[in-house]
């Protein structure tokens, strides 16, 4: 490659430009280059630019859709030597994870993922690693919906009898995590709810946290493969983790997220930065950075790797802010979302608030973790809430500027501002905002004193806003 981040039209004419000039070199008896012939390196300097051209073009119409659609022309024969890698991989991604995957087909469903997974293990590369930890976050996202696919006293598909045993296994650990957890606080009745979808929305929630998060981490540490194909739970407290060995890459969780990234995701944006950062290796040093990884040369030049296409990604993702990658470890952006709601549930607004500091100071363009950390100050320190939120209104490429004027006026009136706080909230043009959110409860914002007293709770904008004023045109007439 010439020019790092050139266009192709720049190197395909680079490439033809060289090519007429070791023609012409060669017929003048390489005079041209004032060297003799077993010098000159005309021919050799323009059959590399050709070769490099050629392999950004196979990069870049590199599909990996293409290649699952292609292996699966018959639907009814399953995964064989003749797949690509990519196609293997594509098929596990997409319905291993997925429980509602092949509910009419469970059998069919069985034997096409063994078979995937059992030519991807006769290409030398880990099966464990790829599904417990590779999909580890998708099963534990799926595993909360599965489970809270049963309510107490309703399906949510049909009659208890219409839903299948596994399902009904994953709905009744999740009955037990939730009464060993917090035996006070079981739905009986699905009618004692406001409405189906809150009842539904609070399942999921305990669903991604807590004992029943922490049993689902277990099973996929512990539960033989065909289990997790079948998405079967069984209690698995005696039997013995899976080797370190079998279950991560030499390179790591990086290298087995590079690995799904670069064989199950066409276009680079959808990649995670670090997959980036591997990929940018392997397409300088293919042999040196295959052995670091753990994963065999012969699997990886399956996909072409051309280093200005990556280095062009690269840089246009630098640009950009972090809004959908791993912020602390292996933590995720929903997954942060949810711990922090969890712990200001629990009166842990100090703590909460000094994590997502330490957040918004590594990645001070990531928008919505500022966000969050302007809400969890307001019941802490409310005037540096407000200068937190006061910044978040003056980012223009902010969409939820309703949901911070709510927390402004939130701040406000923690500050006993009740006149100012009225005046925000009596400007708040909510129309259409039918989402419910997640906002300090007006009655605390009143009367709670200590930050621990503080409860968030789960509002529709409008109803928020209603119970807002009648409490604060109170204040105000006083």
């Amino acid at each position: 490659m010439l020019v790092a981040g050139g266009t192709q039209l720049d190197e395909d004419l680079v490439a033809r430009a060289m090519r007429h000039y070791a023609e012409a070199c060669t017929a003048s008896g390489h005079a041209l280059s004032g060297s003799v012939d077993t010098q000159c390196r005309c021919g050799t300097v323009a059959a590399r630019l050709e070769e490099d051209r050629d392999l950004r073009i196979k990069a870049q119409i590199f599909d990996v859709q293409r290649s699952r659609v292609q292996a699966a022309v018959n639907a009814e024969e399953q995964p064989d030597a003749s797949w690509t890698f990519s196609a293997l991989v594509r098929l596990v991604v997409d319905e291993l994870p997925d429980p509602f995957q092949g509910f009419d087909r469970p059998f069919k469903r069985i034997v096409f993922l063994t078979s995937a997974l059992a030519r991807i293990a006769e290409s030398g590369v880990s099966i464990d690693a790829i599904v417990r930890i590779g999909l580890r976050h998708r099963f534990k996202r799926s595993a909360a919906i599965l489970a809270s696919a049963m309510l107490p006293g309703i399906s949510l598909t049909g009659s208890r009898n219409s839903i299948p045993d596994r399902t009904l296994a994953w709905a009744d650990l999740l009955d037990r995590c939730i009464a060993e957890s917090d035996p006070g606080d079981v739905v009986d009745n699905v009618a004692e709810t406001e409405s189906l979808g809150d009842a539904l929305f609070e399942r999921i929630r305990k669903a991604r946290i807590g004992l029943f998060a922490d049993k689902v981490a277990g099973w996929l540490e512990r539960a033989p493969i065909i289990d997790i194909v079948s998405w079967r739970y069984t209690d698995l407290a005696d039997r013995s983790k899976i080797s370190e060995d079998d279950l991560n890459f030499p390179g790591g969780q990086e290298a087995v997220a590079w690995l799904l990234d670069r064989f199950s995701l066409t276009h680079y944006s959808d990649w995670q930065r670090t997959s980036l950062y591997w990929e940018l290796r392997y397409a300088n040093n293919p042999e040196s950075t295959a052995i670091e990884a753990g994963v065999p040369l012969s699997v990886l030049r399956q996909r072409p790797a051309h280093v200005g296409t990556v280095v062009d990604a690269v840089v246009t993702r630098g640009s950009s802010p972090l809004d959908h990658e791993n912020l602390l470890g292996n933590l995720t952006f929903d997954q942060l979302s949810s711990h922090v709601l969890e712990s200001l549930k629990n009166g842990r607004a100090q703590q909460t608030s000094e994590l997502l500091r330490e957040i918004t100071r590594k990645y001070p363009t990531l928008a919505e973790a500022r966000s969050m950390f302007g809400f969890a100050l307001i019941p802490v320190l409310p005037d540096e809430a407000l200068d937190v939120i006061g910044r978040c209104l003056a980012d223009p490429e902010n969409v939820n500027v309703e949901l911070l004027r709510i927390n402004k006026a939130s701040a406000l009136w923690r500050l006993r501002r009740s006149a100012e706080a009225l005046v925000v909230v009596e400007g708040l043009h909510v129309t259409g905002f039918d989402d419910d959110l997640w906002l300090w409860k007006p009655e605390d914002l009143e009367s709670a004193s200590e930050s621990e007293d503080f409860e968030p709770g789960s509002f529709n904008a409008q109803e928020w806003i209603a119970q807002a004023l009648k409490i604060l045109k109170g204040d105000v007439a006083q």
